[in-house]
């Protein structure tokens, strides 16, 4: 466990190196140990073990083991018999692990990837809610990122629903490095909730741009599928999807609005063979959780449909094309384009093919 914690502490050597040089049979204890010539054998500058030669000296590892302790965080590695053995499967697979909270969760049965953008929609702040809520109340374990947008929506439901969610970070998962501070407060209550704050960083490490690709593959790597909510076609959020695609994790995303580009995303990958996730059953079936449905739990959207929604579907006392709707209630095309796909996603009204809107 030390070498591993030595090196954790190494920045100037990336993890992924690490992990080349031991699937190729060199042993950890050689790679700590490892000398100028050795160095320069493994491919490594000059410049590069220079650094790291600084940075082993200057590492007290009774010291961090105490630090550690004194922040409630443990570490474990790819050696441990706590080592999620999911993560394995990952190239480069992750080699150790800080995590806040019991590192049991890492193993739990339904763990599910959930991730979208940080500017989400009306829409898509909807669906995240709904999605996050349907997925918890069946008995998944919500894996995500606590960024903004879908992520901290996703762990909220879960908070709010006293249910543990796993938070990957780009940070390190002590409070005072935590990567969005203002999320420290849902970290505290996913703490609470029995969730766990996991990161391949030490304490006080800050985030670094490439911290956000390896935070996405943990996520992917953890996760027996993958849900998206809503997502631009250029974000982190398709970069967890090429990881999930390349681990064969199934990808489910929710059909959104052809001109928005909060969407894009998603509408790309639907039509390259993702799930398309419409309905509460399909969201269930998707993740395996089949045999939590029941009729009771199939109305959609019940009880967080929106104001508006509630009001047009009020309205609908007959057939109604879009115009009419819009004349009657006075309501702008946009906002009424938004509440009646939040009512169809809910299966409360129907669309015929003469374009006029009724109840179900």
């Amino acid at each position: 466990m030390e070498s591993y914690l030595l090196l954790a502490y190494c920045p100037s050597i990336r993890e992924s190196w690490v992990y080349k040089l031991m699937q190729g049979g060199i042993e950890i204890d050689d790679i700590v140990k490892m000398t100028a010539a050795d160095a320069a054998t493994w491919g490594l500058t000059s410049e590069i073990y220079g650094k790291f030669n600084a940075e082993r000296t200057a590492v007290n590892l009774m010291e961090k083991i105490a630090e550690l302790k004194k922040l409630d965080i443990s570490f474990i590695t790819c050696e441990d018999s706590a080592w999620p053995k999911i993560l394995n499967n990952l190239n480069p697979a992750p080699l150790w692990l800080f995590v806040r909270g019991p590192s049991e969760i890492l193993k739990a049965k339904n763990l599910i990837g959930f991730v979208g953008t940080r500017k989400l929609s009306p829409y898509g702040q909807l669906v995240s809610k709904n999605l996050a809520t349907w997925l918890t109340e069946a008995g998944a374990t919500i894996v995500s990122g606590l960024a903004f947008g879908a992520d901290a929506i996703s762990h909220k439901c879960a908070c709010d629903h006293r249910l543990p969610s796993i938070a990957v970070l780009a940070s390190s998962c002590d409070e005072a490095s935590l990567y969005p501070q203002s999320h420290v407060p849902l970290s505290q209550k996913i703490i609470e909730c029995g969730g766990a704050i996991i990161s391949e960083w030490p304490p006080y490490f800050h985030p670094q741009g490439y911290h956000f690709p390896y935070r996405n593959r943990l996520i992917a790597g953890l996760s027996k599928a993958v849900v998206i909510s809503e997502a631009p076609i250029k974000s982190g959020t398709l970069h967890t999807a090429k990881w999930a695609l390349d681990l064969g994790v199934p990808i489910g995303a929710v059909p959104g609005d052809i001109t928005r580009d909060s969407a894009s995303g998603t509408n790309f990958l639907i039509s390259n063979g993702a799930t398309a996730l419409c309905t509460k059953e399909d969201v269930l079936q998707f993740a395996g959780l089949e045999d939590k449905i029941s009729n009771s739990q199939l109305s959609m959207f019940d009880e967080n449909i929106s104001e508006l929604a509630k009001k047009i579907w009020n309205n609908l006392t007959e057939s109604k094309t879009f115009d009419q709707i819009s004349i009657e209630l006075n309501l702008p095309s946009p906002d009424l384009l938004i509440a009646l796909t939040e009512l169809e996603i809910a299966d409360r009204i129907a669309k015929s093919s003469n374009h006029e809107y009724s109840k179900k």
